[in-house]
């Protein structure tokens, strides 16, 4: 049975070489030839991973998203859905921050295994989707079996996705786009709704939900335009054909239910969505959000296009890339847009469209190069100038429309393949041929003219050295590109006359030159390293630290002072710019040094993995408070008195630092441990004025705006253990020091009771977020922003009971509205009464056509 061909919506027999279609009896053929290398090369290309030996480390992965999930898997394992990280400058949001991942069903993997396995498996289980992922999807528009898992096997292998493995919240957008586009394609390929379709429907819905929690707004919103324009070509096509009335019968068929599994999946995402949106008013990115400039800050640059066809053009994912000013003057977003070889000459030979597939596939190519130029683009800059836009950062990340639609014409250009054999293939990489040899000879002889343009790219860093290393690179990269080629064109040769058979050697060719070009993006370091004591934690002494460590008075095993807040003065330049020469200071230039570093030394992520609070260890989605940022940034701007000062004030009683504290500040701070090198030594200080973790002030200043109140905190007559300083105009308050009884400190409940013989202020260390709610003897009562950042609340004398909590009412809610998404999915995907027998007949007569 040709169920490629007969499933409706899909192209008629006639469009293809019957000869060369995988029918149901040649599924094991497809699955040997053409699943099972892909999955077996892919898999030993992850397999570090997979048996735990090794994890990635570039970018977020061990700084921000490893402390994240470490936090939520302890909370997990106490069978709870945390609303904050505790260990996270004060208490910072967790369940609504979508870059965290809150919901995403990858996180069962915390209830089974370590926090840093789960980690890298959902790196690597993603990656072995993709291809399956873009297979339905290629099916979807009616390509042949072999076809649409060749461009599986060039989405999944390309430069753009693998670059998605350091990122965190990105890569299972990613991998679920093309199955979400695939699902809504299936579930309109017919006029009326028969119960296939509307289970399709159901699952488009599922995949709906699951893009909103896979991380980014950003891929959900391409993912659902990319659906609708799929809908739209086809659907407008059929209309064209109709020329009638009937034309818009699937409209009115699908066009509630589809709305209705929209709102569905969107509801799936409840719980994430109200939380974001309880946060988002206060965060940084809501509350003052990003300039026009640094939203735009990663833009394709065209100029950039030369990494199409030598990959890593402007340098390694390491402490050698040098091509910043393609990026907005930063390290890129995604390391490497590189497709591949066989890729380029792929789309090459799909030619023009001639289907409605390719006009979508040409159609999400082009429109995805135009808005990824961002800044390059003026029509981009005028939208991000309106109110709101620039909270969708970084326009490169459109390149998912890109990936898509190329690796579409990847399919379409291996169809080809097969029907005329590879002829037109031959004459394309004959083309490049010549073009990479043209390269190679240049870069061998490098006349002046050359050197000279090429020094012009970044004069500013390409120096003669550099540049001379680079040209070597360059001109190793051709030639192995021509090996490649050629091992390509001689596979197309030999299999004209089996071109399904050349075609799964062409992918395991192109999947093992994939891995030997681009293993950097998915360089991992030994897992053990991550999983002993840091260097600076072995230094420190146990016994000295303040409220909350063990009963004895001992600090547990592997841990740090549990009642202490920690700040690393290296962690983004709180202290100033940290001077390092990785070149000079590590074996080689690789990131995973700096990581090793930053491990040792005790930074927020090999602590809070701990269980150690720190504080202004913000995440760099700016979903934080705006608050806690903007102290964050303060402290950058003070020199080291100021700093400490402004520390104190907040509760940090420990810093750690890679220099010793400059003379002047010294009387504010007390050496406990030097932890020797090498690379360099890690100093650790005592902070002996830091506020406690709950403090009744007697003593309460009024500052009219933030830089009065920072004068305030940073003048050396302020004492943050008896004074506090809240916004307003209001009159100061000089009373004498409360006392203060912690009956419950829970990582979203504090309650305490109190006495004072005047009124004052409850401070307490934990960041200001809009979902706390508090009452004093059971009365609501006002919560204040304390020392800039500070969670506090004003205290009449006498005796009171306090609570503080985060308030899970919305969220409660937010679960039953999930529920209701549920039952609508399971409502518009069962099979209605009397549809099944009407199905079974059709597929009768439709297997008696087959026959006949």
């Amino acid at each position: 049975m040709l169920d490629t061909v007969l499933d409706k919506g899909r192209p008629s027999v006639e469009h293809f070489d019957v000869e060369h279609v995988m029918t149901p009896k040649n599924m094991p053929k497809l699955r040997l030839f053409y699943v099972a290398p892909t999955i077996l090369l892919l898999t030993l290309a992850v397999w570090p991973l997979i048996r735990g030996a090794e994890t990635l480390y570039t970018r977020d992965v061990l700084t921000s998203h490893y402390p994240l999930k470490s936090a939520q898997a302890e909370t997990l394992r106490q069978g709870k859905i945390p609303l904050i990280d505790p260990y996270r400058a004060g208490g910072q949001p967790l369940l609504g921050n979508p870059n965290a991942l809150p919901l995403y069903p990858s996180n069962l993997l915390y209830l089974v295994a370590s926090p840093l396995w789960a980690l890298n498996a959902h790196f690597w289980l993603h990656l072995l989707l993709a291809p399956v992922s873009f297979y339905w999807l290629g099916r979807a528009w009616g390509i042949r079996r072999s076809a649409a898992w060749a461009g599986g096997v060039c989405y999944a292998s390309s430069g753009f996705f693998l670059s998605l493995l350091n990122l965190y919240n990105l890569v299972a957008g990613a991998a679920l786009a093309p199955a979400f586009i695939a699902a809504c394609l299936d579930a309109w390929n017919r006029d009326r709704l028969p119960s296939s379709s509307r289970r399709r429907l159901a699952v488009a819905g599922v995949l709906w939900g699951l893009l909103i929690l896979a991380g980014d707004p950003m891929f959900a919103a391409l993912a659902l335009g990319l659906a609708f324009a799929a809908v739209m070509a086809r659907g407008q096509s059929a209309a064209n054909a109709a020329r009638g009335p009937s034309a818009n019968a699937p409209w009115r068929a699908h066009g509630l239910p589809s709305a209705l599994v929209v709102l569905c999946g969107t509801l799936l995402a409840a719980p994430m969505l109200i939380e974001f949106l309880r946060i988002l008013p206060l965060s940084y990115r809501g509350y003052w959000q990003f300039s026009i400039r640094a939203a735009l800050s990663q833009s394709w640059d065209p100029r950039s296009v030369l990494e199409w066809f030598l990959p890593f053009f402007f340098g390694r994912p390491d402490f050698t890339f040098w091509g910043m000013s393609f990026y907005g003057g930063n390290p890129p977003l995604l390391y490497s847009l590189y497709p591949g070889l066989l890729s380029l000459g792929l789309v090459i030979s799909s030619g023009r469209p001639r289907s409605r597939g390719a006009w979508w596939a040409w159609g999400a190519t082009l429109a995805g190069l135009f808005m990824a130029a961002g800044a390059w683009n003026p029509v981009v800059r005028a939208l991000y100038a309106l109110p709101g836009a620039s909270a969708l950062r970084y326009p490169v990340k459109l390149w998912l429309i890109v990936a898509l639609g190329c690796s579409l014409l990847c399919a379409i250009g291996f169809e080809r393949l097969l029907d005329d054999g590879g002829r037109r293939l031959s004459r394309i990489f004959g083309g490049m041929t010549v073009v990479y040899l043209v390269a190679w000879g240049l870069l061998l002889r490098q006349p002046p003219a050359l050197i000279s343009f090429l020094q012009q790219l970044d004069p500013e860093r390409l120096n003669h050295a550099t540049l001379m290393r680079e040209v070597s690179r360059w001109s190793a990269l051709s030639l192995f590109s021509l090996i490649t080629l050629g091992l390509l064109a001689l596979i197309v040769r030999l299999s004209r006359n089996r071109p399904a058979a050349g075609g799964a050697l062409l992918l395991v060719t192109h999947l093992l030159a994939q891995g030997f070009f681009l293993q950097p993006l998915y360089d991992g370091d030994a897992s053990e390293f991550y999983q002993r004591p840091p260097r600076v934690l072995l230094a420190v002494p146990s016994g000295s630290a303040p409220n909350g460590s063990a009963p004895n008075g001992s600090t547990p095993p592997g841990s740090a002072h549990q009642g202490s807040t920690f700040v690393h003065g290296d962690f983004r330049d709180l202290f100033g710019k940290v001077a390092i020469q990785p070149l000079r200071l590590f074996p080689d230039p690789r990131f995973f040094w700096l990581s090793r570093l930053q491990y040792d030394e005790l930074h927020p992520f090999a602590g809070a993995a701990r269980g150690q609070r720190y504080e202004l260890n913000h995440s760099p989605e700016g979903l934080d408070s705006f608050f806690s940022i903007s102290v964050s940034r303060a402290i950058q701007q003070q020199d080291d008195e100021g700093r400490l000062r402004l520390l104190a004030a907040i509760g940090v009683d420990r810093l750690i630092l890679g220099r010793r504290i400059a003379p002047e500040a010294a009387d504010l701070v007390d050496l406990q441990a030097v932890a020797p090198g090498p690379p360099r030594d890690t100093f650790v200080y005592r902070l002996p004025q830091a506020a406690p973790q709950v403090l009744l002030a007697g003593t309460v200043l009024r500052a009219p705006e933030m830089s009065s109140a920072l004068r305030i905190l940073t003048a050396e007559t302020f004492d943050p253990r008896t004074m506090v300083v809240l916004p307003g105009d209001g009159p100061e308050l000089r009373g004498e020091l409360g006392h203060v009884d912690i009956v419950t400190d829970g990582h979203e409940v504090l309650e305490v009771e109190t006495s004072s013989k005047n009124a004052g202020v409850l401070l307490t260390q934990r960041a200001f977020l809009d979902i706390y709610r508090a009452t004093i003897d059971g009365q609501p009562a006002p919560l204040v922003v304390g020392n800039l950042e500070r969670l506090a609340i004003e205290i009449p004398p006498g005796k009171h009971r306090v609570r503080i909590w985060a308030d899970r009412r919305p969220t409660r809610l937010a679960w039953l509205a999930a529920l209701v998404g549920v039952i609508g999915l399971v409502v518009v995907g069962r099979r209605r009464r009397g549809e099944a027998r009407h199905r079974r007949g059709e597929d009768a007569t439709t297997g008696a056509s087959d026959e006949g």
